[in-house]
């Protein structure tokens, strides 16, 4: 991934220093001795860059020659770009010093509000994310995308939200996770990448993987194989075939899985990847009692893994392998892989440890610069007080009445600061009081509006709709013989039995949305489900609703609060989205309920209404709740509302 990153920066250098020479490296060297200034700063960037895509580490000498003359001449731009190339190069033997060059060139080029600054931060989080430090990653991709967002970059701002979900995804927050990566589908909506937007929507397969659910990572998964096979994108492709074979296997639907691992493996360009899918062939066919077969897919997955150093996996082959052998009761032979295997997975743990030791020592030594920063700040502060009381002790007596009128207005400024903050406590305490009987009164209500929505719909169920039931039972009892006398009236008495047929339906409609029975007597979920169903049953739209972790009831006010909440959401949908597609997703989680409506409409505009009754009735509701909720929306860019509601 990082050498696609780095491809990648090629085509985005590839104009650097637009008025400077971009003919071959035989030019520019000839050119370079002839230039001074600004110039030569610029064609020795030209050189180390050529250098870079030829994979020649000779360029290192011309970077840090343009940095020196960037630094005597002042030329700042170009002492950032040059620290830039020189990471390049170095990214291929020292991390840390790569790390140092990057965190060099993005300083600089930030202060310029230059563009190229979140290049060395995406990179440098890169570099921390392959070694497992998430956090100093995530720190780096804020940053990058901090100057994105003021430089206006939509799309390489997706991008990098999609990264700090994948990362939320490796750290196990995976609602999390899938919260950003929306968030960057949103931005990615009026552009056409899509390998992006592959990346993003299988990235959201798997963290539903991760959480097991298992339909929902399939779902996303094949978008994003789609995507990828339009684009005719030969590097994400095998990943994600891989990745949805890995899904059937922890199904333990293993024809798919092997289905999908064979389609993988016809679209493998290299073979740095074949490992993976070797590993996961093997366990298909031990699974499947195809032993032979098993042992020899293996065999090459470990001699792909030794041949090309990828330790995790030799490690991962050796341990499948004893498996194999164990099934075959080849007790000693399968001891002596399991050896093999655990020996790799200690050498792992130690390069593991050897690196968070490394990374404690770079902590330890900042921290003791800091700490010694410090104490110079706190000698050079006592010098300063030393001095000054020296000045005093040969003051006048002037200086003393100064020094008395002095404490005598802090202490009158501390008692009025005291009187204040006494004041605003007393205020504070007022509100708070009147936010607390508002919000009860407003529960009130809404309880009151509960139970009289209640009356009404059995008042209409068990009064009026009994009523329409006898007339028209009495109607049809009448009719048959008034058909006797008067056939030439039987148009008009079937047009008036269906009248009052439909009156019987109106009388049960309305009865069941005051107080639908699937929300009091089979719960929230299978309520969600009627209103979808019948909500969009007539009209073109796509609704796809999920559920997740909902076994067992929720709190009564909780479940009427969260359907009231989503029929008022999916009322706006209908009325004013213009939506063709519309995904509901229901999740519990430990300590609260999470409520995602998201539709593919025209959206609102940025001062477009989001203040009308709707969503007051909403705002409110949640209130009572102890909710929140975010809505994210654009013109043309559909609109994503999360609620979360509080259970405890």
């Amino acid at each position: 991934m990082l050498l696609r990153l780095l491809l990648i920066s090629l085509i985005f250098t590839g104009t650097l220093f637009c008025n400077a020479q971009q003919t071959g490296l035989d030019s520019l060297l000839l050119v370079n001795q002839s230039l001074t200034g600004e110039d030569k700063v610029k064609n020795l960037i030209n050189i180390s860059r050529q250098y870079f895509i030829e994979g020649d580490t000779t360029g290192i000498s011309f970077a840090r020659e343009a940095i020196a003359l960037a630094q005597q001449i002042g030329f700042i731009e170009g002492e950032g770009q040059a620290y830039l190339f020189l990471a390049l190069h170095c990214n291929s033997f020292d991390d840390d010093l790569t790390i140092k060059y990057y965190n060099l060139s993005s300083s600089i080029l930030e202060k310029l509000d230059h563009p190229w600054s979140a290049f060395g931060y995406e990179n440098a989080a890169q570099i921390y994310r392959e070694r497992g430090w998430y956090p100093e990653a995530l720190d780096y991709l804020l940053k990058s995308l901090r100057v994105y967002e003021k430089s206006g970059d939509t799309l390489q701002m997706a991008k990098v939200l999609s990264s700090i979900g994948f990362l939320n995804t490796r750290l196990n927050d995976n609602i999390e996770s899938i919260s950003w990566q929306n968030r960057a589908l949103q931005l990615l909506s009026s552009f056409h990448d899509l390998e992006i937007k592959g990346l993003v929507l299988g990235r959201i397969g798997i963290a539903y993987d991760e959480m097991g659910i298992y339909d929902s990572a399939h779902f996303y998964n094949d978008k994003a194989i789609a995507l990828f096979r339009e684009a005719n994108d030969d590097f994400y492709l095998p990943q994600w075939l891989g990745n949805k074979a890995n899904t059937y296997i922890k199904q333990e639907n293993f024809s798919q899985a092997e289905h999908y691992l064979n389609l993988a493996r016809k679209e493998l360009k290299t073979d740095a990847e074949k490992t993976n899918l070797l590993i996961n062939q093997g366990k298909v066919y031990l699974e499947t009692g195809r032993y032979r077969e098993a042992s020899l897919v293996l065999d090459s997955a470990i001699q792909n893994a030794v041949l090309l150093k990828q330790k995790k996996l030799w490690a991962d082959a050796c341990f499948r392998k004893y498996e194999l052998l164990k099934a075959q009761d080849n007790l000693a032979e399968a001891l002596d892989y399991y050896i093999k295997y655990t020996t790799i997975e200690d050498s792992l743990l130690d390069e593991e440890k050897a690196g968070q030791i490394a990374h404690m020592k770079i902590r330890y030594e900042t921290g003791q610069k800091e700490k010694a920063l410090l104490l110079e700040q706190a000698e050079n502060e006592k010098l300063a007080k030393e001095k000054a009381l020296a000045e005093v002790a040969v003051s006048n007596r002037t200086n003393w009445i100064i020094g008395i009128g002095s404490v005598s207005l802090v202490i009158i400024f501390f008692l009025l600061f005291v009187f204040q903050r006494n004041k605003r406590k007393a205020r504070a305490e007022k509100d708070a009081a009147i936010i607390e009987e508002r919000e009860n009164g407003m529960k009130a209500i809404f309880d009151a509006q509960e139970e009289e929505r209640k009356r009404i719909a059995k008042d209409l169920h068990d009064g009026l709709g009994q009523q329409v039931s006898a007339i028209k039972m009495f109607f049809q009892h009448i009719s048959k013989s008034f058909l006797i006398e008067k056939p030439d009236l039987k148009g008009d008495i079937e047009k008036i039995g269906r009248m009052i047929t439909d009156a019987g339906t109106d009388v049960r409609n309305i009865s069941h949305q005051m107080m639908p029975r699937a929300l009091t007597e089979l719960g929230l979920v299978a309520a969600l489900e009627d209103m979808v169903d019948k909500s969009f049953s007539r009209s073109e739209v796509k609704c796809h609703f999920e559920h997740y972790n909902l076994t067992e009831r929720l709190p009564q006010h909780v479940e009427i609060g969260l359907y009231r909440i989503t029929q008022e959401l999916l009322n706006n949908i209908i009325k004013h989205s213009k939506a063709l597609s519309v995904d509901v997703q229901l999740m519990k989680m430990q300590n609260h309920c999470v409520l995602i409506v998201q539709d593919d409409g025209k959206g609102i505009d940025e001062g477009g209404k989001k203040d009308g009754v709707g969503m007051m009735n909403i705002t409110n509701r949640l209130r009572t709740l102890n909710g929140e909720m975010n809505m994210e929306s654009g013109s043309g860019k559909g609109t994503t509302a999360t609620i979360r509601v509080a259970l405890g």
